[in-house]
Order: structure tokens, then sequence, then C-alpha cells
């Protein structure tokens, strides 16, 4: 049973009922699930100092994921799920993650970028095993949970 609530799926918009758990996508060979072992949000990936000496936030905001080790059996169908499209390997690709924020109980649906991994710099290898991966997801926008539906109003009982 999952930890924690990460979840993702390809494609924008998907509703959050529809969104795969990351742990139950990333399991070791004897079946154990693997969570984010650490989530950095920032909104503000690009820091300018203006000339007053103010600090000013720009870029898109950017999660990242991070995990300690990732069997390749975990790793390699997740990269071929979400960024290998007809047999070619994408850059980017678009989905929906659900991924907590700064404060600790807070979890919010986006729409994202998912970015390809980079040897060297997102994860290094081991004989069975990427070590040190983060998958980093640039954000597009923060989607609202659509609030939940109105009862419907009891039928009027008929006169005789």
């Amino acid at each position: 049973m999952p930890t924690y609530e990460y979840a993702i799926a390809a494609g924008w918009d998907v509703p959050l009922v529809s969104l795969a758990n990351v742990e139950t996508y990333m399991l070791t060979e004897a079946g154990r699930e693997i969570a984010p072992y650490s989530v950095t949000f920032d909104e503000f990936p690009t820091e300018r100092t203006m000339l007053d000496g103010s600090t000013r936030g720009d870029g898109q905001p950017v999660v990242e994921w991070s995990f300690s080790v990732l069997p390749y059996t975990a790793f390699k169908p997740f990269i071929e799920d979400f960024l290998i499209v007809s047999g070619v390997k994408v850059k980017s690709a678009k989905v929906t993650i659900y991924t907590r924020e700064r404060e600790l109980d807070r979890y919010q649906r986006m729409n994202a970028w998912l970015v390809y991994p980079a040897w060297g710099r997102d994860f290094t290898n081991r004989q069975y095993a990427a070590i040190d991966v983060v998958l980093r997801f640039n954000v597009v926008e923060y989607l609202a949970e659509p609030p939940p539906p109105e009862p419907e109003p009891d039928p009027e009982p008929e006169e005789p």
C-alpha cells in the first residue's frame, strides 16, 4: 500500500482518480514500493539581482522527485511509458502529476513537462540500478480540483 500520494499520468488534464501512484509504479523485483525520498518545488528557478539590490524570480516552476536508488526493472519501464513515443526518445513529454508542495501535507495536481533524465546529471549507472535519480517536471499550470457535484433535489411527490 502506498505511503505517499505522488501520482502521474501521460497527457494533460488527467483527472485525479486516473493518475497512477508512483510507488506502485516503481517496484523492486521483490515487489517493494519505492517513493521519492525528496521533493523539491521551486517556483522561481531563475533569480536575477536588480541594480537596486532586490532579487527578482523568473522562469517556470520546477518540481523534482528524487530517488536514491531505482532498479532498472522500475526505471526503464517508467522512461519507456512516458518518454519513448513510437520507439523514439523524446526530450520531454506532457504529463499530469499530483505532488507535494512546500507544506508537508498539501498536494497539488499540475500539468507539466517531464524532462528526459540525463545520465551524469540526473542519475548515475550502477550494475543493475540507477543511483541518485532526479525526475524533473517543468510545471505549466496548476489544476483546480473540480467541486463535488451538487446533490440532486428530491422529486416532489405527485398529488393523486
